[in-house]
């Protein structure tokens, strides 16, 4: 914008109206008006493009219904608009973007796991523009949870399933790291776990076991056993037609599960066996053998 100090103090006003002409019909008006959403946010407030960003994550979120004049249902062309009008912004307004990156990245990661390619690829793109990898999954990963916990139990399947695809993935991600975020991470791991089965809920599972095994200190005897067991109920699930797991994973989901009630049942048995009089009777013992070896020695 070449006269942009010219139309700064009306560029909130503006921002209103691109919201609603992101609804329109025709596909080429609703790719123009993202466009010039992206050069608007150079001028909008904080506060204004903070609510532009929200009314794209609400139109995500949205449910929709059939359109008939199109091959996709409305709410499918909503989340493909929310994606190129946070791309644009990403692409035509990279110091607002990145001053609101708190409230739009957390966004931008959990809808890259859409399984839909269409709607997929615009937040992929986004954020393999503006991150470097793990490192804005563990700045970013208290937003991201926030945004899991609520829409992991929503009514619409395909929002479970992106929510539990994003839970699985920055656990995974973040590595050893995660024993930081336990108290954050384990309600939702093992919110996804319990009821029905359904698909995705595998990935959920996977991340479980992932986060027990790479912060297995931090957990004590009867955590571990409460996990091993929601484990044990939920692994039968597997094979149901609602999960999309490999035989492969199956395998390493069982072998992993065994794996942990062993090491669990390991550690009661250790601290059994090493209890306080145990130790200090094997001590004693242990000093006596000492006191006869020295005495032969003489």
């Amino acid at each position: 914008m070449r006269k942009g100090h010219l139309f700064r103090s009306y560029a909130d006003q503006a921002s209103k109206a691109l919201i609603v002409s992101l609804g329109d019909r025709n596909e080429t008006v609703r790719k123009t008006y993202a466009g010039a959403g992206g050069y608007l946010a150079r001028l909008m407030t904080h506060p204004a493009l903070v609510t532009y960003v929200n009314s794209q994550v609400e139109k995500y979120f949205s449910e929709g219904n059939w359109c008939f004049a199109s091959k996709l249902t409305v709410d499918e062309q909503q989340m493909i608009m929310s994606g190129i009008a946070i791309e644009a912004i990403s692409r035509n307004a990279s110091a607002a973007f990145t001053a609101s990156a708190v409230s739009i990245l957390p966004f931008v990661f959990l809808a890259k796991h859409d399984p839909v390619e269409a709607i997929r690829e615009p937040f992929f793109e986004t954020w393999a523009e503006n991150t470097g990898g793990s490192g804005a999954i563990k700045l970013y990963i208290r937003e991201i949870m926030a945004l899991v916990a609520g829409h992991l139990d929503s009514p619409q399947w395909r929002v479970k399933q992106v929510s539990a695809l994003t839970l699985a993935d920055a656990c995974e991600a973040i590595g050893k790291d995660i024993r930081d975020h336990l108290n954050v991470v384990m309600p939702l791991l093992m919110k996804g776990i319990g009821g029905r089965s359904w698909k995705g809920k595998e990935a959920v599972l996977k991340a479980l076991l992932v986060v027990v095994k790479n912060a297995k200190d931090a957990f004590s005897a009867a955590e571990l056993d409460e996990v091993s067991r929601v484990s044990i109920c939920a692994c039968p699930h597997v094979n149901s037609r609602s999960w999309s797991v490999k035989p492969s994973d199956e395998i390493s989901i069982t072998s992993d599960i065994r794996r942990l009630r062993w090491q669990n049942t390991f550690r009661h048995s250790h601290r059994q066996i090493y209890s306080t009089p145990l130790r200090k009777l094997l001590t004693r013992e242990s000093q006596r053998s000492t006191t006869k070896i020295t005495a032969i020695c003489r």
